[in-house]
């Protein structure tokens, strides 16, 4: 048998056996010998699944068990070993700090720091780590130097290893035995670093034990990333230790690797006002300028970082210290392109427009980006009605305008930080396009076939028609805790409620609401008070009410262009009743796109439904024409109809397949 199959073995063997031993261990060393001890020790820890092993070594601590290793001719053992404190310190936080102090009584040589030869790691880094002030201070008085420096650099400084304990006392007693503040670990990191990033809390009882210890404390020393200890204060959010550093001298201009100021920095931080106003305090008091426009590596200047993070005083203190809304970064973006791509919300786009009139700043509304894109495209794009109006009220030119491709339109539609924008972004979408339309046509942009096409297909791509109910089943705003509730939310100012505007028919629904008024009512907080599971079927309803209108005009157009009869927008409430899936349909076919074959066999069916409110026409046009045969655009659309059904294997007038 292998050694360590026997040695497995009889461990299993022997936790049972410790397990039931009744009343406290004796002295172990009249059963086993000091070195079988040791070994039974680090067997029980080396799995920190073993809480057998884990029990046993807590059982050991009790005892009045002393290790006893073999020395040299000096008198005293070797650095170099392995002990059960080192296999301690890598268990769980949990299991650690119960047996790393007892361990110590177990291994009680303190004028040995023993060393785990593979990774580094010395009894002394322990007892700094676990916050064990009596042993750091034993092996301080016997003349460990607290600054020494381990053999592997991934084994942090003795002062490092104490800030994982957060012990004040232990860092004091170090401070005091000459530790070095400014020393690195193997990321360059400093102990100051290390507690800008990690220990917000502790930062000011560290910085007083500096001052007490008369030590010198670099503020402004760089790891290997080019992060100052202000800089890692910054981006992990720690507000508290970012202002006493404030206070303490730091360069107020010094970058990192990715050229970022702690200005940059501060517009990013999630708590960032009162951290903002010191910065600007202090400099102010240093008489220091500071560099307002500097950029980063990808160009991004503080008044970015602050929109894209949705800072609005951050963005009106920029502003007004000077910062320029014109600049561009590296991707040919503004501050103007950052509010088109949603990266705020329509408000504060507002605000901003607002603040740049206060303070005399020009915008580049017209602006091209590298990918050829204005503000204005941008916020089209990602269907931000308000920013286009706005945008479009501060000079954007239309000259040369396309309305995006399907392909992009849409895909960002609604800043993600919103929490009103999970429930309700869909009735945002569908009312949000169709503002744009309006926006763009009332400062003379023609809405073409293809543009109304690019909208239909948003309503498409994101599943906004609304689908008949099952038959039987009960009508969704007929829920009663649903149909009470709607009767409570009032709609706009014109004295009815959801629950009416639910039972409009869409004409007459949009004759009393606006676009704009779904938008609003898209945005409110009232849809959080509607029931979870009837927020959805309430979302494509209204979806489907207020772009009626604008899927049947275009429908009808279509229609129109494909029968060849020009007046038939003047009949289209006699002759073309659909859904808005059905009328877009319509405007695919006419487009002349391909559609699936289920598709293609709802249009043919509306279109042969629609032949019948025709032929009523034709038998009308030809009385009134005394005419043997139909009008031209009625013949043109029977043709057309004829070869659609032979084309797709219909049979008229019905809509199934071949064989019926």
């Amino acid at each position: 048998m292998a050694e360590e199959d026997r040695g497995s073995s009889f461990l299993h063997r022997f936790y049972p056996w410790i397990k039931n031993w009744e009343g406290r261990l004796t002295n172990l060393l009249e059963i086993f010998r000091n070195e079988e001890i040791d070994w039974l020790l680090q067997e029980s820890l080396i799995d920190e699944r073993n809480q057998q092993g884990i029990q046993f070594v807590l059982a050991v601590t009790q005892t009045d068990y002393k290790d006893k290793p073999v020395v040299g001719d000096d008198g005293k053992p070797s650095s170099s070993r392995t002990t059960a404190l080192h296999h301690a310190a890598r268990l769980s936080p949990s299991d650690a700090n119960i047996l790393v102090p007892g361990l110590f009584k177990v291994y009680d040589r303190f004028d040995v720091n023993y060393t785990d030869v593979e990774s580094g790691l010395t009894h002394f880094h322990i007892a700094c780590e676990f916050g064990c002030e009596e042993v750091v201070q034993r092996f301080l008085e016997l003349g460990l130097n607290p600054n020494f420096v381990a053999a592997n650099a991934s084994v942090d400084p003795p002062l490092h290893s104490a800030l994982k304990s957060v012990n004040a006392k232990v860092i004091e007693l170090l401070l005091k035995h000459n530790a070095d503040p400014n020393l690195t670990n193997g990321d360059g990191s400093t102990a100051l670093h290390l507690i800008c990033e990690k220990y917000d809390d502790f930062a000011e009882v560290f910085l007083r034990i500096i001052d007490e210890s008369n030590r010198t404390l670099q503020v402004d020393v760089g790891d290997k990333a080019g992060q100052t200890p202000l800089h890692v204060a910054l981006s992990h959010n720690n507000t508290k230790t970012a202002r006493l550093l404030l206070r303490r001298g730091v360069d107020l201009n010094r970058t990192n690797d990715e050229k970022e100021t702690p200005l940059h920095l501060i517009c990013g931080m999630k708590d960032h006002l009162q951290v903002l106003y010191d910065f600007f305090e202090i400099s102010e008091k240093r008489k220091e300028t500071i560099e307002i426009d500097a950029e980063d590596c990808l160009g991004d200047r503080p008044l970015h970082w602050a929109l894209r993070h949705g800072k609005k005083n951050a963005t009106r203190l920029l502003l007004k210290r000077g910062a320029d809304p014109c600049q561009a970064n590296s991707w040919g973006f503004t501050p103007l392109h950052l509010m088109a791509q949603g990266c705020v919300d329509d408000d504060f786009v507002r605000a901003f427009f607002r603040i740049a009139d206060k303070f005399d700043r020009v915008e580049a509304v017209d602006h091209l980006d590298v990918f050829g894109q204005t503000p204005l495209k941008w916020a089209v794009a990602c269907v931000l009605p308000d920013t286009v109006r706005f945008v479009l009220e501060r000079g954007a030119s239309l000259c040369g305008f396309v309305f995006p491709e399907e392909s992009y339109f849409g895909t960002s539609c609604v800043p993600l930080y919103d929490p009103k924008t999970y429930t309700n972004c869909k009735l945002r979408r569908a009312s949000g396009a169709l503002l744009i339309a309006g926006h763009l046509r009332r400062k003379g942009y023609q809405i073409r076939d293809s543009d109304a096409l690019t909208i239909m297909s948003l309503f498409a791509r994101h599943q906004m028609f609304e689908r008949p109910m099952d038959p039987g089943q009960l009508p969704w705003y007929e829920d009663e805790e649903f149909a009470g509730i709607a009767k409570q939310i009032g709609v706009k100012y014109f004295g009815f409620t959801l629950h009416d505007l639910i039972r409009m028919r869409p004409l007459h629904a949009m004759r009393l609401l606006h676009v704009g008024d779904f938008y609003e009512f898209g945005c409110s907080a009232e849809w959080f008070r509607l029931p979870e599971g009837k927020i959805a079927a309430c979302e494509l309803h209204l979806c489907e009410k207020l772009s009626r209108p604008f899927f049947r005009y275009w429908g009808v157009k279509a229609f129109a262009r494909w029968t060849g009869d020009r007046q038939l927008l003047e009949r289209s409430g006699t002759v073309l009743d659909a859904t808005n899936e059905e009328f877009y349909k319509i405007c695919l076919t006419a487009a002349g796109r391909e559609l699936p074959p289920s598709a293609r066999m709802q249009t043919i069916a509306l279109f042969s439904r629609s032949l019948a409110n025709w032929n009523d026409a034709r038998e009308q046009q030809q009385q009134l024409f005394c005419l043997g045969s139909s009008p031209p655009c009625i013949t043109k659309m029977d043709e057309r109809l004829r070869k659609l059904r032979l084309r797709n294997n219909f049979c008229a007038p019905c809509t199934t397949l071949g064989e019926c």
